[in-house]
Formats: structure tokens, sequence, C-alpha cells
């Protein structure tokens, strides 16, 4: 996974440039600018993954009723980051979730809950080994449209 920053490797010699000239020295070239992978957030996302695998594993063969809600990390159509949580009504386990960012989709927020909708139910209907039965969920127009625009799920 690449880091931008945002910044180009232009700006990486101007703060080494800074650096020298703060502390009057070579110092800046023990400097490493490049941001380290985080073996704590893969060792979450891999013990995630396992976790969900097995909460899947125990319900497969079961008809499920799937009870789907897309949250965002703030009110109104101005949303940055929204999540989409499909939970086992009976079992209370939840079988997948979809995190998403509006940059994916121009930065329009009924785009982002569709996205995430699609993608956990094209996920848990033709990936998993779930049997879905039913999908329960609030008044959302994309939910509501999606049987109408895609009959094969």
């Amino acid at each position: 996974m690449d880091f931008d920053d945002g910044f180009s490797s232009e700006d990486d010699y101007e703060v080494e440039d800074l650096i020298n000239e703060i502390f009057e020295s070579e110092e800046a070239d023990d400097v490493d600018l490049e941001p380290e992978e985080d073996s704590s957030e893969i060792a979450i996302e891999e013990s995630f993954a396992r976790h969900m695998e097995t909460v899947r594993k125990a319900v497969a063969g079961v008809p499920l009723s799937i009870a789907l809600d897309v949250r965002y990390d703030t009110p109104g159509f101005s949303a940055n980051r929204s999540s989409g949580v499909f939970m086992d009504t009976n079992t209370r386990a939840i079988l997948q979730l979809e995190v998403g960012d509006s940059k994916e989709v121009g930065r329009h927020s009924p785009k982002m809950e569709r996205l995430l909708i699609e993608l956990g139910l094209l996920y848990l209907v033709h990936q998993s080994p779930l049997i879905v039965r039913e999908i329960i969920s609030d008044t959302s127009r994309n939910i509501i449209s999606l049987p109408r625009t895609d009959a094969s799920h």
C-alpha cells in the first residue's frame, strides 16, 4: 500500500535542507522520510479477516436474514468516510464490513452508500458460503432500487 502524503520528492529535499540548516550539519541524511508499513495494522487486518471467516463458517448453509446499515462520519450529504455493516439478525454476528472513502465516488455520499451496499452484497451472495434469504434495512432509496437494477442477485 503506497502512502501519499500530498508532498512531492522535491518537498522531501526541502525538508532535508531545512533540517540541515537547523542543526548546521548533514544530520538530515540519516532521517528516513519514507513511511514504514505499520506491522500492528497488518496484524489487526489479518486477525479481523480470520475472525470474519470463522463467523461466516459458523452460519454457512443456514438461510440468513441480513440486516444492513450504512453509517457516515458526518451527517448530511458531505461525508468523507462511511461503513456498511451486514449482520445476521438471528446470531447478531457481523458477517461483512465495507469501508469507503467519498473520494472514490467524487465526494457524493449517496454514491458511496450504493457502492458499499453493492460490494457487500456481491461478496455475501456470490463469493461467501452464505445463503442470503432476505435483506433487512431502512428505507434507503439505494437499497430499494437494487432489486430493480440487478435482478441476478
